[in-house]
């Protein structure tokens, strides 16, 4: 039982950590350390071995493609005439 104890301080205080870094810090770092070149030119290395198994290309790709391309936001136009009106627009904003 101390064992689990222990760990869940562990895991508590790592969460507190990262808890404590708000998406501009991350940002900085990532920026600072080239973080984001790396990754992603480590992936591609991954995905265009032909040792990489077909199931996890598909994987890498689809994940580029769920970073680069946002999310469609719905809205509601009130317009003045009051006629309800819903529309779909892409919104460029970071995902969480």
């Amino acid at each position: 039982m101390a064992k689990s104890t222990t760990e869940q301080k562990v895991r508590s205080i790592e969460d507190k950590i990262i808890g404590d870094i708000n998406s501009k810090a991350f940002f900085s770092i990532c920026d600072e350390y080239k973080i984001s070149e790396s990754c992603t030119k480590n992936l591609l290395e991954i995905r265009d071995d032909p040792k990489t198994p077909l199931s996890v290309k598909v994987h890498i790709n689809m994940w580029f493609i769920d970073k680069m391309v946002p999310d469609p936001k719905q809205s509601i136009d009130m317009g003045g005439d009051m006629e309800l009106k819903i529309t779909r627009e892409i919104i460029n904003e970071p995902k969480d």
